[in-house]
């Protein structure tokens, strides 16, 4: 009697019931749908972090670089042209200036530009590809500097000194060059300021994308639609058909003529998008009007 009451006890102290069983199978269910949920908010803010952080980097170059380009441009060179696919910013950046001494003005047919000379931070001196750089002139609007018969851009086709002919050499004591150009200018600068250029800078939006091109400076104005530098992805701003007569709020390029009381200037607004993630950047350069 004795030995079955023990073996008894012995029974009732084996193994888990099936209550206690399904007790523990819904607590750790619990626990793992709370762990999962946890550890999926953590891994998605760590992606929407670093979705930010790309288009940050990325909006932060495309401007930062426009911008250190566009502050270089020959004053009112700036003009914008596009459609619903593309929009593209155009302008003529400055290779180097100078002052001028003599210029030669219409109906005069002398070809003779004199200049002063100029150096680099190492003293080194700024000489003209010839048939490649064109001297720039007062330009007051873009059509001065991208159409060459408004002869206020000219094509330099040699340079020479007072000594040896050869700018290059730096051989005479006078700081003076003589530059010959296709033809006299229509109008003098009344600071005679002269600018020397060779090619078109271009920044194009299109298929979500920021593009850059270079091209010879031409009087139409260039809508690029392959080809290019890719400088950022994920632009996506609205495309007005005529950015020029009819700007849309989306635009990314804006440009505002130079007047008597102001400088030209150039808005920029990118709207980059990642993921469901969107960055608006926009900024403005003020083109120095020193014609």
């Amino acid at each position: 009697m004795r030995r079955a009451l023990v073996n008894s006890n012995q029974s009732r102290q084996h193994g888990l019931t099936l209550v206690e069983l399904v007790l523990v199978i819904v607590v750790l269910g619990v626990v793992s749908i709370s762990l999962s949920g946890i550890t999926k908010s953590g891994v998605d803010l760590f992606v929407t972090q670093k979705d930010r952080e790309t288009m940050l980097r990325s909006a932060s170059y495309a401007i930062e670089r426009m911008v250190r380009e566009v502050s270089n441009a020959v004053p009112n060179s700036l003009r914008v042209d596009g459609n619903t696919s593309v929009h593209c910013l155009e302008f003529v950046p400055i290779d180097w200036s100078t002052y001028y001494l003599d210029l030669p003005l219409l109906p005069s047919t002398d070809e003779t530009l004199t200049v002063v000379k100029t150096f680099d931070i190492d003293e080194n001196i700024f000489v003209p590809t010839n048939n490649t750089h064109y001297a720039v002139v007062y330009p007051t609007q873009s059509a001065h500097v991208f159409n060459q018969n408004l002869n206020r851009r000219r094509l330099i086709s040699a340079c020479s000194d007072t000594n040896d002919g050869d700018c290059a050499t730096d051989a005479t004591a006078d700081p003076i060059a003589e530059l010959t150009v296709a033809g006299a200018f229509a109008q003098s600068s009344p600071s005679r300021r002269v600018y020397l250029s060779k090619q078109s800078v271009s920044f194009c939006v299109r298929g979500e994308a920021l593009y850059r091109h270079t091209d010879t400076i031409n009087s139409n104005q260039t809508l690029y639609t392959s080809g290019g530098t890719l400088m950022a992805k994920g632009v996506v701003n609205t495309l007005a058909n005529d950015p020029v007569n009819n700007a849309g709020s989306e635009d990314p390029f804006q440009v505002v003529a130079s007047d008597l009381r102001r400088n030209s200037f150039v808005q920029m607004r990118l709207t980059f998008s990642e993921n469901d993630e969107s960055l608006g950047v926009s900024q403005e350069v003020h083109i120095a009007n020193t014609p």
